[in-house]
């Protein structure tokens, strides 16, 4: 009996002692698992400046082209006598290209160029005085003057009968017309002997007769095809020999200096950009947006956008081209990664850092542009760039 009760004695020693080592064992875990600190979560975050300078593309396709294009034409009809310059040449502003003939306007030259010496020749004899010489030669003048209008009113008539053109013949006659009553003048000045008003009225008549041959020449001068601006003589039509109207297109001048990129967008699309905003070509060149058009391509439907490039690189007028241009934001939105918002069918949100922690925040989205959405309500804090594997209130750290 009294071994019996020694061994239950002898067990329940040993199965307190089991127990209490146990929760020894126990208590010094969960000490220790209080005193290793959580472990925290990497992270890289995003502030409003950041989010400023996010910005969504517009793409389109569009086509290198020429600032100044000029169309080459004559602008008075003629024979052309010289061709200068060949396709390819490069050329200055001014250069001649070609020459054409046109004894019309040769014969203008001609009689406003005596007209002014006449005039002139009028009032140095009137300022230095009278010789009957000078009066028999005034009449001379006039007679050969007055023969020539004669000769030129029998042509008007014949090519009047014959139903041809008399504009360039009736000019001539108007011109000379004035030839013979500038000579009448000179002729009755030397007569009468010169007066104050007679020298004012005559060296009015020098002035007019020398505006006239100035008009003249400028109209002569129409006879040479000039380049209109430095740049590449791409096309020229022209054999010596043809004949060219005023107007009709013989060649083309470029300059490949100065070029800009040309694209259409849809009205949809418009609205989403401004002029001045910001574009890039080709993969590889800046680029701005300078014009957008107000009027609707008939053929295609499109507005016309132009884009300026101040670096045109291996470019050349004719490529096409990738053009990404800067959308349009409103100021109350900011482009937020994809990788940075949950989207939900109730709540959108956002994780913010919060003194190393991990905080939800609900925002608005709206429209999705690319890699990034449009979210409002965010105001001026940090959010988390990568939100997989987050839970709001996770201990956070700031990447380096």
């Amino acid at each position: 009996m009294k071994k019996l009760i020694f061994r239950n004695i002898l067990i329940g020693i040993l199965i307190g002692s089991s127990t209490l080592f146990a929760g020894v064992r126990f208590f010094e875990s969960a000490t220790a698992d209080e005193l290793i600190e959580p472990k925290k979560k990497i992270v890289k975050v995003l502030d409003k400046t950041d989010l400023e300078h996010n910005v969504s593309e517009l793409v389109a396709y569009g086509e290198i082209e020429a600032i100044q294009d000029f169309d080459l034409a004559f602008q008075v009809n003629g024979k052309v006598k010289y061709v200068y310059l060949k396709p390819g040449a490069h050329v200055y502003p001014g250069q001649a290209i070609a020459l054409i003939e046109n004894d019309a306007l040769a014969a203008q030259v001609s009689q406003a160029a005596a007209g002014f010496d006449a005039a002139y020749n009028s009032y140095l004899s009137t300022t230095a005085g009278v010789h009957d010489l000078q009066i028999e030669s005034a009449r001379s003048q006039v007679k050969i003057a007055s023969l020539q209008l004669e000769q030129l009113e029998e042509s008007m008539e014949e090519l009047d009968d014959q139903d041809l053109d008399t504009e360039q013949i009736e000019l001539q006659i108007e011109m000379q017309e004035e030839v013979v009553d500038q000579m009448y003048y000179s002729l009755e000045v030397l007569r009468d002997g010169p007066k104050d008003t007679d020298l004012s009225a005559q060296w009015a008549m020098v002035e007019q007769a020398r505006a006239g041959l100035e008009g003249a020449v400028a109209a002569y001068d129409e006879i040479i095809l000039r380049a209109p601006s430095s740049g590449e003589l791409v096309t020229l039509n022209l054999t010596p020999g043809e004949q060219v109207n005023p107007g009709q297109a013989i060649g083309r001048v470029i300059n490949r200096d100065n070029i800009e990129v040309v694209t259409y967008l849809s009205s949809k699309d418009i609205r989403k950009i401004s002029g001045g905003n910001e574009a890039f070509v080709d993969n590889r060149y800046p680029g701005k947006v300078i014009g957008i058009s107000s009027r609707t391509d008939e053929f295609n439907g499109k507005r016309k956008v132009r884009i300026e490039m101040p670096f045109l690189g291996q470019l050349t007028v004719g490529d096409t081209v990738r053009v990404e241009i800067d959308e349009n934001l409103s100021n109350e939105l900011l482009l937020v990664p994809l990788t940075a918002i949950q989207l939900d069918d109730e709540d959108s949100y956002v994780f913010v850092y919060d003194d190393g922690i991990a905080k939800a925040l609900n925002v608005r989205s709206w429209d999705v542009r690319g890699n990034f959405i449009e979210v409002s309500g965010l105001g001026d804090v940090k959010i988390l760039e990568f939100i997989s594997g987050i839970k709001e209130g996770d201990l956070l750290e700031l990447s380096k």
